[in-house]
C-alpha cells in the first residue's frame, strides 16, 4: 500500500534544504577553510625555522671545514715543526672549540701526529678506516653521528685528503646547535630537534633526549612526509610533526607540536560553529512547527468539510475562508459536488438501461447457445464428414464422421489447428487442394481422394460472409461402393452387347 507523505513532512523538508543545508555548507567550509589556513601558517613557520637554522648551523659547518683545511695546509707546507706538529694540533683544539681530537694520517692510512688523548697508536688503526676512506671519495667528508660513551655531545667525524694524499680527521662537536634548537622552541611554544638521517637526534630542545641518548623512532614514516608534516602518537599524545632537510647536509630539522594547540583556532571556530547550528537549528524548527500547524490545521479542516460527500451527500456546498490557495480548492470543490450530483443523476438513469440492455443481452446470448447446440446436433448428425476451414487454412468446426472416414482417433484432434496438419500433411498445404480455385471463382469444386483403398468425394464450397467468402465448407463421402456398383453394371452392360 503507498505511504502518502504529510503537507507538515514536505513543508519541514523544504526548509531544511532551502535553509539548513546551505547554512551548513558555509559553516563546513569556513571550518575546511580555518584548517587550511593553520596547515599554511605552518608551513609558512617551519620555512622561517629552516632559514633561521640553516643560516646559524651552515655556519657553523663552514667554518669548521674551512678551519680545518686551512690548517692542514699549513702543517703541509712546512711552517710548522715537525716536532712542533702535536702542539700546534693543540692550540687548534684550544682555539676553535668545536674540533677536538685531530689526527694526521699518511697516505696509506698510518697515524703519524695525533693529539687526542685516545689510545691512537702511531701506525695504521682500524678504527679510523671508515674516516680515512671517506676522505678519499671527497674533499671534506662528514660522518654519521657519533654517540661517545665519555661524553654526553653528539659529534662527528670530519676528514680531509690534500692533494699530497694525506688525510686529516678531527671530531667536531656542534654545541652551537643545541642553543639554536632552544631558540627555536621558546619562539612558538613547541619542540625542535635536529637529528640525522638514521634519526640520531644530535640536538633537541628536550636536552634529556640527548643524554638519554634516544633516537627519533618514527624516522622512516617521517621521511615519507619530508616537507610538510604529520600527525602522530608520542607517549599517547597526538603531536603534529614537520620535517625539512637542512640544505647540503645529510641533517633533518624537525619540530614538535601538540595537535590540540596547533588546531586550537580551528577548535574554537568549531565549538562556535555548532553552538550556532545548535541555535538555528532550534529557532528554525520553532518557526516551522508554528506556521506548518496553522497550514496544516486549515488543510484538515477542509479534508473534515469534503467528507461530506464521500458519506452520500452530492451537492454539498463550502462555507469556508482561508489562505487563498485554499479558497480556490473549496471554489472548485463546490463546483466538483454539482458535478458529481448531476453526474450521479444520470449514472442512475444509466442504470436502468444498462440492466434492461443487459437482460436483453442474456436473452441473446441464450439463443446464441441454443443455435450453437442445434448446429452442433445437425453436424453430429450428418453422415459425411464434415470441416470447416477459415482463409487461413485454420480448423474451425468438425465432426465426428470425418475423422472416423479418415480412421482418426477422435481424442487426439485437439492437437490439429490446421487443416493440413489432420491429413497427414505438418508442413504445407494438401497436394491439389481445390481451396485456391474456389477462392477466386466462388464456384464449388468436387475431387475424388483414394484413402486406404475407400473412394472418398471431397466437396469444397465457399462460406461467405457479407458477400466476402470468410471461409471454406468441405464435406466428405464415402463412395467406394457406388463405384464398386458402377464398375458391375458397366462390365454387365458389356458382356450383354457381346452376347446379342
Amino acid at each position: 500500500m503507498t505511504k502518502f507523505k504529510s503537507i507538515k513532512e514536505t513543508l519541514g523538508k523544504s526548509f531544511v534544504i532551502s535553509l539548513l543545508i546551505p547554512f551548513y555548507l558555509i559553516v563546513l567550509t569556513g571550518l575546511v577553510g580555518m584548517a587550511s589556513y593553520q596547515q599554511g601558517e605552518l608551513n609558512k613557520d617551519q620555512e622561517e625555522l629552516l632559514t633561521y637554522g640553516e643560516k646559524v648551523m651552515g655556519y657553523e659547518i663552514d667554518m669548521a671545514s674551512k678551519t680545518l683545511m686551512d690548517e692542514f695546509h699549513i702543517i703541509e707546507s712546512g711552517f710548522v715543526d715537525v716536532d712542533l706538529i702535536t702542539k700546534y694540533m693543540d692550540d687548534i683544539d684550544k682555539s676553535h672549540q668545536n674540533l677536538h681530537e685531530i689526527l694526521i694520517l699518511s697516505k696509506d692510512g698510518q697515524v703519524i701526529h695525533t693529539n687526542s688523548e685516545d689510545s691512537y697508536m702511531l701506525g695504521f688503526d682500524y678504527s679510523l678506516n671508515d674516516a680515512y676512506l671517506n676522505a678519499t671519495t671527497s674533499k671534506v667528508r662528514w660522518s654519521s653521528a657519533l654517540l661517545s660513551q665519555s661524553s654526553e655531545d653528539v659529534t662527528f667525524n670530519i676528514s680531509y685528503m690534500s692533494e699530497t694524499g694525506q688525510v686529516i680527521i678531527a671530531k667536531f662537536t656542534p654545541k652551537e646547535f643545541q642553543s639554536v634548537v632552544v631558540d627555536l622552541a621558546k619562539k612558538g611554544e613547541r619542540e625542535v630537534a635536529i637529528c640525522s638521517v638514521d634519526g640520531v637526534f644530535i640536538a633537541h630542545s628536550d636536552y634529556n633526549k640527548i643524554l638519554e641518548r634516544t633516537r627519533e623512532l618514527s624516522m622512516d614514516t617521517l621521511l615519507g612526509f619530508e616537507g610538510s608534516s604529520a600527525t602522530l602518537y608520542y607517549q599517547e599524545e597526538l603531536m603534529v610533526v614537520t620535517i625539512q632537510k637542512i640544505p647540503n647536509q645529510s641533517l633533518y630539522m624537525i619540530t614538535y607540536t601538540m595537535f590540540s594547540k596547533h588546531y586550537s583556532p580551528v577548535f574554537i571556530m568549531a565549538i562556535i560553529s555548532i553552538a550556532m547550528v545548535v541555535i538555528l537549528t532550534y529557532a528554525t524548527v520553532r518557526y516551522l512547527s508554528r506556521h506548518t500547524s496553522m497550514i496544516v490545521n486549515s488543510v484538515n479542516d477542509l479534508v473534515e468539510l469534503t467528507g461530506q460527500v464521500s458519506t452520500g451527500n452530492y451537492g454539498y456546498q463550502i462555507h469556508y475562508n482561508t489562505y487563498d490557495e485554499l479558497n480556490k480548492l473549496v471554489v472548485h470543490f463546490n463546483e466538483m459536488s454539482m458535478v458529481i450530483k448531476d453526474n450521479f443523476r444520470d449514472l442512475s438513469d444509466t442504470s436502468v438501461q444498462l440492466e434492461t440492455l443487459n437482460q436483453d443481452l442474456v436473452l441473446q446470448n441464450e439463443k446464441i447457445r441454443a443455435n450453437e447446440s442445434q448446429i452442433e446436433k445437425i453436424l453430429e448428425s450428418n453422415y459425411d464428414g464434415i470441416l470447416l476451414i477459415d482463409k487461413e487454412e485454420n480448423i474451425l468446426r468438425h465432426n465426428h464422421a470425418l475423422w472416423e472416414l479418415f480412421e482418426v482417433p477422435y481424442e487426439s484432434t485437439s492437437r490439429f489447428t490446421k487443416c493440413y496438419e489432420a491429413f497427414g500433411h505438418s508442413g504445407d498445404t494438401c497436394e491439389n487442394c481445390n481451396k485456391g480455385i474456389v477462392e477466386r471463382t466462388g464456384i464449388k469444386q468436387q475431387k475424388l481422394i483414394e484413402f486406404r483403398g475407400k473412394m472418398i468425394e471431397e466437396m469444397t464450397s465457399p462460406l461467405y460472409e457479407e458477400e466476402e467468402i470468410v471461409g471454406f465448407i468441405k464435406t466428405y463421402r464415402d463412395i467406394t461402393a457406388r463405384k464398386d456398383l458402377e464398375k458391375k453394371v458397366n462390365r454387365a452392360t458389356k458382356m450383354e452387347a457381346s452376347a446379342g
